[in-house]
């Protein structure tokens, strides 16, 4: 049963249907300890639906979907509910599946708050090796078809991409067609990436500016030059140059980025911190604090009922990881990087923070997942693979890996969308709604080409 509070704020006025449906945890093991995965049914607004919904699965891992659900019924999403039912899953160990690895603990990025709870979950007799992708993915199809579905559709973004493309190799069966948002793919080191994505973003600026004729900046000599500037030991922004280099990343589609780099390469400190007060204001927003009821918000401890809407479930984030990516099988693949970095920038890369620390997968006692894990998804069920050109933290040369591999796929590349776009780009919403419709078709492209290239302004 949902925590009343929950049906009161995430619930109430979506019309969604709510039920939970029994699992094992370990699907090698049906007979033994069962969990309970939260699910949430929303119909469609037509009198004649098609009779394959979309599925959608959340990123991370560790997303709670539930979070989602008004964007579906009422939101950026409901085009996706014109013709089809939607289905929304929390997948195991989130939301308000059962059990919500969640720390109420504190803040899990502290590794002892962060042991703590592992600790409690642990006596508490989870088996942290019952939470992977594999299991997830048979999750998910038990779901739809509990439901009563017999084909349907995924819709995946970053993590939920990921999984998307774990279920297309093991459970293909009454998978009609998928949408890959913002691609994880599994050919890539999860532990390992941010430094790449960051040099991926950092080379895009370069190559934004040079295909701008307006921008006659050497962008990459000045990002080296405002590295060193900032290692020099003067004070300046405030900031490491690996923290310099993570803000840019996240600013490829910022008109203004270049200006920023010219500032901080002639250490002018006022007009950098004054565009720093501007990127973190616009940075700032928890997803779903909006949702929190007032009377919690000055609280010390957010009520456990609403930590699905303020914090990833932790423990299930990091048994994942900790299993598929810490220990991998072989070499990542990577794909190429076209734009010579300064040195300097490429070792102040290399600081960047990795999406979870290797160090925390100590806390975590669970057996690294099989080769397969490790390796690309090849296969032919019809697949939209979304990328934005903007998107720092699933780079579109992931995308491009991806659709290299799925034989049936169609690449649609959106200049200047970020991560997760299908709900904010209106070209990347009618492609999908045309392919939802009939996958065999092929797709008219031409609203992404019509889009105008990222340009950057130059500095007064």
């Amino acid at each position: 049963m949902l925590p009343p509070e929950a049906v009161d704020v995430l619930i109430a006025g979506t019309g969604a249907e709510c039920r939970f449906v029994t699992v094992p945890a370990d699907w090698t093991e049906p007979d033994g300890d069962q969990i309970e995965i939260a699910t949430y049914r929303l119909e469609s607004r037509s009198s004649k639906p098609a009779l394959d919904p979309v599925v959608f699965l959340d990123g991370g891992p560790g997303g709670a979907a539930v979070r989602v659900l008004k964007d579906f019924a009422s939101g950026s999403l409901r085009f996706l509910r014109d013709d089809r039912d939607i289905i929304v899953v929390d997948q195991r160990g989130t939301g308000y599946s059962q059990p919500a690895l969640y720390c109420k603990e504190g803040f899990p990025e502290d590794p002892r708050v962060l042991s703590r709870c592992a600790q409690r979950w642990s006596d508490q007799g989870v088996n942290f090796d019952d939470y992977n992708s594999a299991n997830n993915a048979r999750d998910i199809d038990a779901v739809v078809r509990e439901l009563g579905y017999e084909r349907w559709n995924l819709f995946g973004v970053s993590y939920g991409a990921r999984l998307a493309l774990t279920m297309m190799r093991d459970t293909p069966a009454g998978i009609r067609a998928v949408i890959l948002d913002s691609v994880f793919p599994l050919q890539v080191n999860g532990l390992d990436s941010a430094g790449y994505s960051a040099r991926w973003a950092l080379g895009a600026i370069v190559e934004n500016c040079a295909a701008d004729d307006e921008c006659t900046a050497d962008v990459a000599d000045l990002i080296e030059q405002g590295v060193r500037h900032i290692e020099s030991g003067e004070p300046f922004i405030g900031l490491p140059a690996s923290d310099y280099l993570e803000i840019l990343s996240n600013s490829v589609a910022d008109p203004t980025v270049v200006a920023f780099i010219e500032a901080v390469a002639a250490g002018d400190g006022d007009t950098a911190a004054t565009w720093l007060v501007r990127y973190f204001e616009q940075n700032e927003d928890i997803p779903g604090s909006a949702e929190i009821p007032e009377q919690f918000l000055d609280s010390e401890e957010v009520p456990q009922a609403f930590l699905p809407l303020v914090t990833e479930a932790a423990v299930m984030a990091h048994s994942v990881i900790c299993a598929e990516e810490l220990d991998r099988s072989g070499e990542p693949t990577w794909p190429p990087l076209v734009v010579e970095l300064g040195e300097a920038t490429l070792a102040a890369s290399e600081a960047i923070p990795a999406p979870a620390d290797p160090a925390d997968c100590t806390i975590f006692d669970v057996t690294p997942a099989p080769p397969i894990e490790d390796e690309a998804v090849t296969s032919s069920i019809a697949t939209l693979v979304i990328a934005g050109t903007a998107d720092s933290v699933t780079p579109p040369t992931w995308s491009r890996l991806v659709a290299a591999t799925l034989t049936n796929s169609v690449l649609l590349e959106i200049v200047g969308g970020e991560h997760g776009l299908l709900g904010f780009n209106q070209c990347a919403k009618d492609t999908a709604t045309a392919f939802l419709n009939d996958p065999a078709t092929p797709l008219d492209l031409s609203c992404a080409a019509a889009i105008p290239p990222i340009t950057y302004e130059p500095s007064n």
